[in-house]
């Protein structure tokens, strides 16, 4: 071989060492394979370079074996490479002996350099560069012979993976083959011509580069970029391009769909203008907002995200917008705020607003003379029972349309539950004579003509008395109640009227405080049932009045006047004293069980809670997550944070609460909003009296799905039919209380009760 080859072997060399880092960097057997064939190469190449240097017979006849055995192991690393960038290796078991071929030939191959039965030097002649020539024996036409046997597996290891692989990956595939025919055909005609000088090592050496850069490099990027590409193109995500002369220069099928402007292949302003982006030069590099369009009579949201694609140098070549359709949670949160301030069905304000609405409009006109009048239909179940509940439906739409329509700055209403409505207005407004023009209310659906009657209960507005407005409304219904049973009477005022009522309730009032010293006062458990193995693991506390003269009360006589006058707190603390006695005594038992404790609103604002309740533990010693602590969402109508403030402290120091009545107020996902509760408790009394199974399943589904996700545990209160139990253990209820297994019962038949069911003997 002739000096002349030095230097183009000496930038071989430098190459082959750049590849040779590079592939080691990659640590599977992709790149192992590619290494192997770099430093056979960059061996070959240092060989050939002291040989052509020194231009001596004798170092040529020492090193010339080493030189072409490094031909031999770059064809066992070019089968490595094609068995494991083809994964042929893995899928065909022959290979693997095709493999150990390779590498017993190169074994022997090198070993046959040594006896000179390949090639050999001799001193036929001398080129003009005085380097001796090479000979090549019989035993080299068997090493060609048997190397092309190998590349030749190598070719057809591509052929087989072009014709059985997705066209994104046929080109990569194609790419490394065009290159290998191309230096075979080149390595052909060099030994066809038999040349004094082996240029094939450098051929072989751009082979193993462009190997390695189709590998790592091209391929990865062009298959990346198309599969991105393809992934653009088939989004759900509207995406528009922009170039840098902001023309569109590309959009996929979403954006196609949904945006006009992308077919009309306008400008980036005009784009901007017609679906109220920002102007081009209030765009920055990235940027998010929230967008409407109206698409086939439909106002679809989207959020828009803006940014721009650059290169090295952080100079833009291209703008995009990409839109995510938030239609769907729009809505929702839309609906889910409407909902916490206004009743579904009418569109009414919800109590919680209107309280706020009655501050509001008293404060800003504090000279004017109001009135709370609450309204409701007379015998409205009965009309539900007849025309159904669409024609109910019908009629509670048809009042809050009136109720609308009459609505002003100094006059609200409110649908406070069923067919139960409010109204805040000035007093000069309500005229009875004009009340009873208006007691009648035809309503027609389906061609079916209803004629309802409506009651009224009204309460003078009285700003000396400093009544919050939750008492202004109670007044307001026990004038309306006071008239229930009359069917003559239209309207009724809170006045002394009311008094025969009250009297009553003043002796609720005197007896309750003898009546707790005398104990005439029993805590009754009602039993809670836990879905998930029928047993019984503790229940609510209730109490009941043994009236010494009247005999047993029933706490609906004295429960709702207690709290309506303050003194509900006495009579509450006594029954958790009583109920922290039963815990103890459990305890010392060894029963495991727990009680669950109501807490009035008026608690909030009389006593310490948190005081209370740390000294009843205390004092008994008993566990504090075995008395449960039962709230309403009423306790926060007027001082929401100042009274969750006072829950947290209480779960902290490791109380357990639960919120009473879920679902049957209007504000529920309000108050599970803003009130933190450990477990909910679900009025199933309000679910039976609809008119719509499916609803209500829907709803109890819903609620116990929220539950779920909030990790909340659902106590079922008011179930009395083994339908509804068997419902409820399905959708996922933690417990059940109600009729259906126990009435409220005395507390020494409480043990039993759960003995009974814990031994299967319980009988409804």
């Amino acid at each position: 071989m002739g000096k002349y080859m030095i230097i183009p072997y000496i930038l071989l060399g430098v190459m082959d060492v750049r590849y040779l880092k590079l592939s080691l960097i990659h640590k599977n057997r992709t790149g192992k394979s590619i290494a192997l064939f770099m430093e056979s190469n960059l061996v070959a190449v240092i060989l050939g370079i002291i040989m052509q240097g020194i231009g001596s017979n004798f170092i040529d006849s020492i090193l010339i074996w080493p030189f072409y055995a490094c031909f031999t192991w770059m064809i066992l690393a070019l089968i490595e490479y094609a068995f494991e960038y083809t994964g042929l290796g893995k899928a065909f078991e022959c290979f693997k002996y095709i493999k150990r071929a390779v590498f017993v030939f190169t074994i022997v191959d090198t070993i046959n350099m040594f006896i000179h039965s390949i090639i050999r030097i001799e001193n036929v002649r001398m080129n003009k560069s005085g380097v001796a020539a090479w000979l090549y024996n019989l035993g080299y036409d068997a090493h060609i012979f048997i190397t092309y046997v190998f590349v030749a597996v190598f070719i057809l290891c591509f052929i087989y993976r072009i014709l059985n692989s997705p066209r994104i990956y046929k080109v990569k595939y194609m790419q490394i083959l065009t290159c290998m025919i191309i230096v075979s055909c080149i390595n052909i005609v060099m030994f066809q011509l038999r040349l004094w000088e082996n240029v094939s090592l450098l051929f072989y050496g751009i082979l193993g580069a462009f190997v390695y850069e189709i590998t790592f490099q091209y391929s990865h990027k062009v298959v990346k970029n198309r599969a991105l590409q393809k992934i653009a193109e088939e989004s759900e995500l509207p995406m528009v391009v922009f170039g840098t002369d902001d023309s569109i220069i590309a959009y996929n099928k979403e954006a196609e769909r949904l945006f006009d402007k992308c077919t009309q292949k306008c400008s980036l302003e005009e784009f901007c203008k017609a679906y109220n982006l920002y102007t081009p030069a209030a765009l920055e590099k990235t940027y998010h907002k929230k967008i409407s369009i109206m698409h086939e009579d439909k106002k679809l949201y989207f959020q828009c995200k803006y940014g721009e694609l650059c290169e090295n140098d952080n100079i833009a070549y291209a703008k995009y917008f990409v839109f995510e359709d938030i239609t769907e949670i729009t809505i929702v949160n839309s609906v889910m705020r409407y909902l916490e301030t206004h009743d579904e069905l009418t569109g009414l304000y919800n109590m919680k607003r209107f309280y706020e609405k009655v501050n509001e409009i008293t404060n800003k006109y504090p000279d004017d003379k109001f009135a709370i009048m609450i309204f409701n239909i007379s015998r409205f179940k009965i009309v539900n029972d007849m025309f159904g509940r669409k024609m109910g439906d019908a009629i509670l739409k048809q009042i809050s349309e009136n109720c609308l329509a009459q609505c002003s700055d100094k006059r609200v209403y409110a649908r406070v539950e069923s067919d139960n409505f409010i109204t805040l207005c000035p007093k000069s407004d309500l005229v009875i004579k004009d009340l009873e023009k208006k007691r009648n209310i035809k309503v027609t659906y389906n061609n079916i003509t209803c004629t309802v009657h409506i009651r009224y209960g009204i309460y003078e507005v009285d700003y000396d008395s400093k009544v919050d407005v939750g008492t202004m409304c109670d007044r307001a219904r026990m004038a309306l109640d006071s008239i229930k049973n009359n069917g003559n009477c239209v309207a009724a005022v809170y006045n002394d009227n009311l008094r025969n009522k009250i009297l009553k309730e003043h002796m609720y009032k005197e007896e309750l405080t003898s009546a707790i010293e005398n104990e005439d006062f029993k805590v009754y458990l009602q039993p809670q049932v836990r879905c998930e193995d029928g047993l019984v693991k503790g229940a609510e506390a209730l109490v009941r009045w043994e009236h010494r003269k009247l005999g047993l009360i029933p706490p609906g006589d004295f429960i709702e006047f207690f709290e309506q006058n303050g003194l509900i707190t006495e009579l509450d603390m006594y029954v958790w004293e009583k109920v922290c006695q039963i815990l103890k005594q459990w305890k010392e038992e060894g029963r495991d069980d727990y009680i669950a404790v109501n807490i009035s609103m008026k608690d909030f604002y009389i006593i310490d809670l948190y005081k209370v309740f740390t000294n009843l533990i205390e004092k008994y010693g008993i566990d504090k997550n075995k008395l449960r602590l039962e709230i309403t969402e009423s306790a926060f109508t007027l001082d929401l944070e100042k009274n969750v403030n006072v829950i947290k402290k209480l779960q902290m120091f490791g109380f357990i609460v639960e919120m009473d009545d879920f679902g049957s107020g209007y504000s529920s996902l309000n108050a599970l909003k803003d009130i933190p509760v450990n477990i909910i408790k679900m009025d199933m009394r309000f679910v039976s009296q609809t008119q719509d199974p499916a609803r209500a399943d829907t709803i109890i589904k819903m609620i116990l799905a929220m539950a779920k996700e909030l990790n909340m545990e659902v106590v079922a209160e008011g179930v009395e039919t083994v339908e509804q139990a068997e419902k409820l253990k399905q959708y996922g209820c933690s417990y059940i209380q109600g009729y259906l297994y126990a009435k409220p019962m005395p507390t020494e038949e409480y043990p039993e009760f759960v003995k009974n069911m814990k031994q299967g003997n319980f009988k409804r």
